[in-house]
């Protein structure tokens, strides 16, 4: 949590995590606390079969290619902010 006090008004707000961000306009005098979430996401990789593959390694794209994991049982897990990633 940071903490920062400011008059009440209206502000632009921007949170960095995971090599991406996102920005939110909030008027502290309505609701002085921002919050910014994440989500987590799923990658499944299957075969021609529809069996879960291991041992791949899983990458998103933001700015540049993030390591996310290697499949276990098909499937990586990762904490992100929720935009559009490729």
């Amino acid at each position: 949590m940071a903490v920062k006090e400011l008059l009440p008004k209206n502000y632009s707000f921007c949170m960095s995590y995971a090599f991406a961000s996102n920005d939110k306009q909030q008027d502290i005098g309505v609701d002085p606390t921002v919050v910014f979430s994440t989500i987590l996401a799923t990658v499944n990789l299957i075969d021609q079969d529809s069996q879960p593959v291991n041992g791949a390694e899983t990458r998103y794209y933001s700015g540049g290619w993030r390591t996310i994991g290697t499949t276990v049982n098909g499937i990586t897990i990762i904490e992100l902010l929720p935009k559009s990633y490729s």
